[in-house]
């Protein structure tokens, strides 16, 4: 994995399903801390966290009985997809796309 966060939110499941059968989220996760990520490195620090949030949700599904917080991962990651959501909005609102639009082919008259 080439992202730390997500790698680290791995490594930490494993360790707790290894030493104590169960992996809580809240042991590696505080809820209620995300916000609207302000730039564009803290948009990829909540992008991580999603992915997190979404593998213990994954996780959960397989072994529900050592991955318990599932309706906590799920509504987290359902909290961090409306800030990333909000943050692309702002984004789109600060840098209006500029359309090209497409030249036009160049019409040949012909004349009876």
């Amino acid at each position: 994995m080439n992202d730390e966060i997500s790698s680290q939110g791995l490594t930490q499941f494993a360790q707790n399903y290894a030493k104590n059968g169960i992996a809580r989220l809240r042991e590696i996760f505080t809820p209620g801390t995300l916000q609207v990520p302000k730039t564009q490195t803290a948009l990829k620090e909540l992008e991580s966290i999603h992915k997190v949030l979404d593998l213990y949700v994954w996780l959960s599904f397989r072994l529900e009985d050592s991955f318990p917080d599932r309706d906590l991962a799920y509504s987290q990651k359902e909290i961090c997809s409306m800030l990333i959501e909000e943050f692309l909005e702002r984004l789109a609102l600060e840098k209006p796309m500029v359309r090209r639009l497409p030249r036009r082919a160049s019409l040949k008259l012909t004349t009876f």
